[in-house]
């Protein structure tokens, strides 16, 4: 299929669902630990077992649901009935997940919280799942996928920037607590149903046959037999954990190392996630340019470097905080353009070798497999900080304690994704095969 099929608005109208997708990635992902332990006041342990718990069902859940997708016969074709839903019934779950007050027994709260993130990553995948695959149906080649793709991404940071900005302000504006975040989680779920719905909307507007259901079969035994995919899904695997434990930690990097409000959480990040948002371009044409590896090898230098740099920052830093900042959202960019490219390039390969309809069940692997990566990321940053002496709700922490904060904001990502690079460069000549293939 030709590039022109899809002109520009459309490929806008595709990618504007992200907006939501990266808020409900970024707020939990950034917000819902600090919120469980200081505002709920859920010990570690159990406010890292209620994130991790629901991740663990979603890893199985969302192959599920992409074998569905690929499976799927009806008038609005494999892929728009699940957006649909997905748009609705996350927007009802992520209110539900931070309305709750803050009195009760713990094992209520736990409770509680833990069925409404299951909730929220559940709705999140009927949406995501086969969003995500879509690129690969709709786009001939590998530089026609990278631009879509980088469209895609633009909107994820955009609203992870939202995300990081605006939450902490609308908590402080409502004057904090859990009354606050019952009122930002209600403002935040209108905006991300909004952009969800656009693109909903959209998928009814793409010509006919770019989204059409394709063959079925069970291909998860082909999916994992590809070496190439599960390279890529072990590189992604460590980079999400270490990007996990670094957002994690931010609101506690903020409040307790740099001894900033709150509120200031959304000017930490701000240069990474605007950086980030304006690289997207650059790093969609550098791509297939350059390769896949290099681009994904270059970007975890960037990353690493901008990381390293917040373990030197104190609480007069700002300069430093904000270009600390910039290098990881400019290495963010690369690695998020280049691995779902990669992605698409794989599945569109086995796919056109197997004869079978792969692509929703492959993104759902895929999906499943960030998601325990996002969870096990706050899950190993509660770890991180217990290890030293982090009190919940003390106002004072410990030299100890900080020192562990700034570990899980910069020593751990930093390996975690030396580690990547590791087995990236050692799978590279298996993953030139999907370049080759494009």
């Amino acid at each position: 299929m030709a590039e022109s099929v899809l002109p520009g608005r459309l490929v806008a109208g595709y990618a504007v669902g992200s907006l939501g997708a990266g808020l409900y990635a970024t707020v939990p992902g950034i917000l819902l630990l600090y919120y469980m332990t200081q505002t709920l006041g859920l010990p570690m342990g159990l406010a890292s077992l209620a994130i991790l718990l629901p991740k663990l069902v979603v890893v199985v859940a969302d192959p599920l649901i992409g074998t569905l997708s690929d499976r799927t016969r009806s008038r609005w074709g494999p892929r728009r009935p699940f957006l649909l839903a997905g748009s609705i019934l996350a927007a009802v779950a992520f209110v539900l997940l931070f309305g709750r007050s803050g009195q009760g027994p713990q094992a209520t709260v736990f409770v509680h919280v833990s069925l409404s993130y299951l909730a929220l990553s559940l709705s999140h995948s009927l949406f995501a799942v086969p969003y995500v695959a879509m690129p690969a149906e709709i786009a001939p080649d590998p530089a026609a996928r990278a631009r879509i793709i980088g469209w895609r991404m633009s909107f994820v940071f955009a609203g992870v920037l939202v995300g990081a900005a605006l939450p902490p302000v609308l908590v402080s504006r409502f004057g904090g607590g859990a009354a606050g975040y019952s009122a930002m989680a209600w403002v935040v779920a209108a905006v991300c149903l909004a952009s969800m719905l656009g693109t909903v909307w959209s998928a009814g507007r793409l010509p006919s046959g770019v989204v059409a259901a394709g063959a079925g079969g069970d291909g998860l035994a082909s999916a994992l037999r590809a070496v190439d995919y599960r390279s890529a899904l072990a590189v992604y695997f460590l980079i999400m954990v270490g990007g996990g434990i670094a957002s994690a930690a931010a609101p506690y990097f903020v409040a307790t190392v740099l001894d900033w409000p709150e509120s200031r959480l959304g000017l930490v990040l701000g240069g990474q996630i605007v950086t980030a948002l304006f690289a997207m371009g650059a790093w969609a044409r550098a791509v297939p340019r350059f390769g896949y590896v290099p681009s994904i090898l270059a970007a975890l230098a960037v990353s690493s470097a901008g990381h390293a740099l917040f373990s030197l920052a104190g609480s007069a830093d700002l300069p430093l905080v904000v270009g600390a900042g910039v290098l990881a959202g400019l290495g963010a960019a690369g690695v998020q353009v280049a691995a779902f490219a990669l992605l698409a390039e794989t599945i569109a390969r086995l796919t056109a070798s197997s004869g079978r309809r792969l692509e929703g069940l492959m993104t759902g692997i895929w999906t499943g497999s960030e998601k325990v990566a996002m969870a096990l990321g706050p899950a190993a940053c509660a770890m991180i900080l217990g290890f030293g002496g982090f009190e919940a709700r003390a106002q004072d922490q410990s030299a100890e304690a900080q020192a562990a904060v700034r570990a899980a904001i910069s020593g751990a990502p930093v390996v975690l994704w030396l580690i990547a690079a590791a087995v990236l460069w050692t799978a590279r000549g298996a993953l030139a095969r999907s370049e080759r293939s494009g």
